[in-house]
């Protein structure tokens, strides 16, 4: 009786402490939820208007001096003059652009770092000799261009290493692209021999087209890989752009509210839109668009993706056709 007792209260211990590890499981992943979500924020120091953790030095703090500069430098190259007044439409639309303005160039620059990515003072001054030998016939013209844009050397110098950083990851990405494979040459080749390949004489053998198809396979998986790349870069920096509550007016920040998707329809919310409301809008969430069935294909390895919103008018019909064919109707 004794030993059940002892051994009611072991088992009693465990439970207890699986309930703990489980309790601590979920702080755990409420937190890591929440750093994803932008939840607990870090505050903006008055006299800022973001913050961008986790790229190098001070590229980080975004004050209102560096924010009314961009503003300005956006409002001279839309051909805006003179500013328009806080709380109009053409200012909010500037405001925007400029604030994309400044976060660009910070995020390239903390990605460019996190990949070890870097550009010297020499290319900068290379490329700043050959923006100013093919877009201005004089060092005056180029001096009055900067006068009147109101920038500096160093805000050229700034855009041009964005530039070049840019670059440099795009052919990054390019470079760990795999090459495509013999199975997925062979299997292009079987897939578009009848359409792409046959001529009079019959159908050109895989030899005779190979480096066609590998140049087009491997630019396909290179857009692929761009796609993904950028997909994970927009949500790494937005979560970690935190903006005041004045400024979180662009879908950089990880506390915008806005909540339309980046692609919606803008008739989806106007009133009395032009033409009549629009057959379908998405959702004001992030949404999977998976690729819709019997659409991929070796010619077509992403398929037609849509959003998983109403089944689009006509979709039903055309679909009819491939459902008998795979039926043995």
């Amino acid at each position: 009786m004794l030993l059940i007792w002892r051994q009611g209260r072991k088992s009693a211990g465990f439970q207890r402490l699986a309930l703990l590890a489980f309790a601590a499981l979920l702080v755990l992943l409420f937190v890591v939820f929440a750093v994803a979500r932008g939840i607990g924020n870090p505050k903006v120091p008055a006299g800022d208007v973001a913050i961008v953790e986790g790229v190098p030095g001070d590229l980080g703090t975004v004050t209102e001096a560096e924010y009314r500069r961009s503003l300005a430098q956006t409002a001279v190259q839309s051909g805006i003059e003179p500013l328009p007044k806080p709380g109009s439409t053409e200012y909010d639309t500037l405001r925007e652009a400029a604030l994309r303005g400044i976060f660009d160039p910070i995020w390239i620059r903390g990605q460019a770092a996190e990949m070890g990515i870097s550009v010297t003072p020499e290319e900068v001054d290379e490329a700043l000799g050959t923006l100013r030998s093919q877009s201005y016939k004089t060092k005056q013209e180029y001096d009055e261009y900067l006068k009147e844009s109101d920038y500096t050397k160093a805000d050229v110098e700034t855009l041009l290493t964005t530039q070049l950083l840019s670059t440099k990851v795009q052919e990054r990405i390019e470079d760990e692209t795999p090459e495509p494979s013999e199975g997925e040459i062979e299997d292009y080749y079987e897939a578009a021999k009848s359409s792409k390949y046959a001529t009079g004489k019959g159908v050109k053998p895989l030899d005779e087209v190979k480096p066609q198809i590998v140049k087009l396979l491997a630019e396909q998986a290179a857009e692929r890989a761009s796609s993904a790349y950028l997909r994970d870069y927009i949500d790494r920096w937005t979560v970690r752009t935190f903006c005041a509550a004045d400024f979180a007016v662009v879908s950089h920040c990880s506390n915008f509210k806005d909540g339309r998707p980046p692609e919606s329809n803008p008739a989806c919310y106007e009133a009395e839109p032009e033409g009549g409301p629009p057959e379908v809008c998405e959702a004001p969430v992030p949404q999977v668009k998976p690729a819709q069935p019997g659409t991929v294909s070796p010619l077509s390895p992403e398929g037609q993706k849509l959003a998983q919103v109403p089944q689009p008018p006509g979709l039903e019909a055309a679909a009819a056709p491939a459902a008998a064919a795979s039926s043995g109707e």
